[in-house]
């Protein structure tokens, strides 16, 4: 018996195919995969500053409550103070100081740290600078002007105009009665 040769339609055979079918499953995934990804890694970043700026305002906080840091120092020698305990990866020209001396515990309050930005995204920097002295109630907030760019999804890590993301490190305490 023999059987005759009749050429398939050439839409069966595509349909019928499976050479290639994870390659583009893999191509229909991967896109919405990564983008997952960046997002995550770019939080994660935004919390890892976030916590190297809180370490930095722990660091100097202590040397005020103990008297390291004399209460004559001025607002710039403060800065620079604090830009010495900045990771690597921190620029100093970011980090704006804000401290001041309260009468008590019952006046911290979330307040205006004293940054703003005008129409074209730049820092506008009205900090105070009152370091007080032994016994003193003192709140101490360094902020962090971080780039963030963009992420994907439409995520929006920033929370100013311009593609940046202020991080504040604060510290309350009463200072050691040294002398």
């Amino acid at each position: 018996m023999s059987y005759a040769w009749y050429p398939r339609p050439q839409y069966r055979s595509i349909l019928g195919a499976r050479d290639g079918a994870a390659s583009i499953e893999f191509a229909l995934c991967a896109t919405g995969f990564l983008a997952l990804l960046i997002g995550t890694l770019q939080v994660a970043l935004v919390f890892f500053v976030q916590n190297s700026v809180q370490t930095v305002a722990e660091t100097v906080a202590r040397q005020v409550l103990t008297g390291q840091i004399p209460s004559g120092m001025t607002h710039e020698q403060f800065r620079t103070r604090a830009c010495a305990t900045l990771p690597a990866f921190l620029k100093c020209g970011n980090l704006y100081v804000d401290v001041r001396k309260l009468d008590s515990f019952g006046e911290i309050a979330p307040f205006n740290a004293g940054l703003s930005f005008d129409a074209s995204g730049r820092v506008r920097d009205s900090t105070q600078f009152e370091l007080g002295g032994a016994g003193d109630i003192v709140i101490l907030r360094l902020l962090y002007d971080w780039p963030v760019g963009t992420a994907p999804l439409g995520l929006r890590l920033s929370d100013q105009n311009s593609a940046s993301r202020i991080i504040v490190g604060t510290m309350a305490f009463k200072a050691e009665p040294y002398a």
